[in-house]
């Protein structure tokens, strides 16, 4: 009998709130536009999604984890968001932590929130890094260049300000 062996997968479909079901329907602004257009982005909020990852194959078939992240900064008033897609990751350790370094988009956001400015390497907790981005209220970045090869540059973000809440 099959009654025990035909769920592969269970859990629980997460509900949104209102401000998240609003926020959905925002104009979403690239990082390119507003590196172009050399502007600041005000923001009154931000999310991190889930840390998402998979395992790869290389050119030259050796296996591999692409961990990547995307983070979205929010102007309620303005009814706009910026996303930056990350995907400098490899894959959680045992302890569900990740290295971030400079060439990531978030290592800018960390070291704010944590009030680091003078460290550019971390080992992080990503569900922490999660909540953490959840208590920013109010800001403003400028995108700027956070690395650059030689023919791709990855955009990130410095901040002019970041007020988080209590």
């Amino acid at each position: 009998m099959y009654i025990n062996n035909f769920i592969i997968e269970s859990g629980i479909q997460k509900e949104y709130t209102e401000l998240e079901k609003a926020r959905m329907s925002y104009k979403t602004l690239t990082p390119t536009e507003l590196y172009m257009k050399d502007s600041v982005f005000a923001f009154t909020g931000a999310k991190l999604s889930d840390y998402q990852g998979k395992k790869m194959i290389s050119q030259d078939e050796k296996p591999y984890y692409h961990g990547k992240a995307i983070i979205d900064f929010y102007n309620d008033d303005l009814e706009e968001k910026i996303t930056f897609f990350d995907s400098y990751f490899t894959d959680l350790d045992k302890e569900q932590s990740l290295t971030v370094t400079p060439k990531n988009i978030l290592s800018n956001v960390i070291r704010e929130i944590a009030c680091e400015t003078e460290k550019n390497r971390f080992k992080i907790h990503y569900k922490g890094l999660q909540e953490a981005v959840q208590h920013i209220i109010k800001g403003e970045l400028k995108v700027v260049i956070i690395n650059e090869s030689k023919s791709f540059q990855t955009l990130g973000m410095t901040f002019n300000e970041l007020i988080l809440s209590e």
